[in-house]
């Protein structure tokens, strides 16, 4: 009684669309329109490799990236208070005091950036922009005594913890292999 090659006594018709009337609507999309040319707002320049945080490297370096660019960021909006130890003025000269803010802001900005885009310049100039601070505190610590370290604390928790990222063993050896 069952045959396994039955065929079905009926079936359904298919259902198709015809547009009513206009036949250049079936047209239209059934051919998109070949583009010549692309337009105005396409982007034909090269791309940039270049970017400013770096996420892929060790949380090291990566928060250390974070921290620089605060850093230059608050000296520029505070007008340098955060690297001069409060003035712009070191030791006594409002012109040495100028030119040393100025060179360790771009110095914290250009090392994150370098060390964002894994270039040995970058981490060079980012320990030694991160060091700068620190060595000034040092000499200010032998010449006003102890009164240097209490002066900005939050600023010197956020210098050393900045030169140990840098100089973290996980830190290091990553540049070792990975800078160029």
């Amino acid at each position: 009684p069952y045959d396994a090659r039955a065929v079905p006594k009926s079936t359904l018709p298919v259902a198709s669309y015809e547009p009513a009337g206009n036949s250049s609507i079936h047209r239209k999309y059934a051919d998109p329109p070949v583009c010549d040319s692309p337009p105005a707002s396409a982007h034909t320049g090269a791309m940039s490799d270049q970017i400013w945080v770096n996420n892929r490297q060790p949380q090291t370096l990566y928060i250390a990236q974070v921290i620089m660019y605060f850093r230059g960021v608050m000296a520029i909006l505070l007008g340098g208070a955060l690297f001069s130890l409060g003035s712009v003025s070191l030791f006594g000269s409002t012109l040495l005091g100028a030119v040393y803010t100025l060179l360790i802001t771009v110095g914290v900005i250009a090392g994150a950036f370098g060390i964002a885009n894994e270039k040995a310049w970058g981490y060079k100039l980012g320990v030694a922009a991160a060091a700068a601070p620190l060595a000034l505190r040092v000499v200010v610590l032998f010449i006003a005594g102890l009164e240097a370290l209490t002066f900005d604390t939050v600023g010197l928790l956020f210098d050393i913890a900045l030169i140990s990222l840098l100089l973290h063993p996980m830190s290091r050896d990553y540049q070792k292999v990975w800078f160029r």
